[in-house]
């Protein structure tokens, strides 16, 4: 799928106002490898379930496929498309429609170990209806990092909590 960008500037006082397309761009090539311990309780007496699950995440790596930051066509203010040529990259309006990248841009950018906590309370209501309680991301370690571009970064998550109702025919 084509992708449609602009700019958010100002030449002259006046907004931007050319539209590129561009061939698709920003995939991305995504990698993880986690380990999940479950450790369950029952408590038949009570009609009680009690589980905690701990996920390591030990490593995560994300890299954008590389692509030209030309544009194959553009949209003007009369909203027709035109072909984005040799002479358009040298007009001095619709040289903003290229785009340039750092060299570090594509590069692989690499999490480090993370570690999470969820909780989950599931009470027995007769045969055939469960309720559980949750809260996922209770406790989580994951440290500051560095990614490609040399920003530092750091996952900060906050807990979800929810309630399910579980029937069974």
């Amino acid at each position: 799928m084509p992708v449609y960008d602009t700019y958010s500037i100002f030449i002259n006082n006046k907004p931007y106002s050319y539209v590129g397309k561009y061939e698709a761009t920003d995939q991305r090539v995504s990698s993880r490898f986690n380990t999940n311990c479950f450790f369950n309780t029952h408590i038949p007496r009570f009609g009680l379930f009690f589980t905690t699950t701990i996920q390591c995440i030990w490593f995560e790596r994300t890299q954008i496929k590389e692509y030209a930051g030309v544009p194959v066509s553009y949209f003007g203010k009369d909203g027709i498309e035109r072909p984005f040529t040799e002479e358009s990259a040298a007009d001095p309006e619709l040289r903003y429609l290229v785009k340039t990248f750092s060299n570090s841009y594509f590069l692989p950018s690499k999490k480090p170990v993370s570690f999470g906590v969820n909780l989950k309370a599931t009470k027995e209501l007769g045969k055939h209806l469960r309720c559980s309680f949750y809260v996922n991301r209770l406790f989580e370690y994951s440290p500051s990092y560095t990614d490609n571009l040399q920003v530092t970064r750091r996952s900060r998550t906050t807990p979800s909590f929810g309630a399910e109702l579980m029937i069974t025919l």
